[in-house]
C-alpha cells in the first residue's frame, strides 16, 4: 500500500516527507555512492516504459539489500519504525529509494524523458 503522505502526482513524485525519510535512512547516500554501478544494472533491464525503469530500480535495491554497505538502511527501518506519522517497513524506504533512483536515471538519460514523454 503506498502511502499518501510519502507520494504525489500521476508518476508517483517524493513527497517532502518522503525525501526527509531518504535522507535520514541513509537511502540517498547509498544511490548517489552508487549511482554509475546502480544506474549500469538498470541498462541490463529491458526498458520499454517509465514503470520499466521504476521497477527495475526497486528490484535492484532489494538485490542490493543484502551488502554491508546497505546495513544503515536496514537498521535505520528496524530503530526508526515510526516517522511523523508514517509507519515504515523494507518495502516502503525500497520504494523511496526506487523512486528516487528512477529520477536520477532519468537525470543521467534525459533523452528517454523525451521518449517516454516524462514531465520534468
Amino acid at each position: 500500500m503506498l502511502h499518501r503522505n510519502l507520494f504525489e502526482g500521476h508518476t508517483l513524485e517524493l513527497t517532502d516527507t518522503a525525501k526527509e525519510i531518504l535522507e535520514e535512512s541513509k537511502g540517498k547516500d547509498f544511490i548517489e555512492s552508487n549511482l554509475q554501478r546502480l544506474c549500469d544494472k538498470v541498462n541490463n533491464h529491458e526498458i520499454t516504459s517509465p514503470l520499466d525503469i521504476q521497477n527495475s530500480s526497486a528490484s535492484i535495491i532489494i538485490n542490493e539489500s543484502d551488502s554491508e554497505e546497505f546495513k544503515p538502511i536496514k537498521d535505520y527501518i528496524v530503530n526508526d519504525i515510526k516517522y511523523s506519522d508514517e509507519i515504515l517497513n523494507f518495502n516502503t524506504v525500497i520504494f523511496i529509494m526506487a523512486i528516487y533512483l528512477r529520477d536520477k536515471y532519468f537525470e543521467l538519460n534525459p533523452r528517454l524523458k523525451e521518449v517516454f514523454r516524462v514531465n520534468s
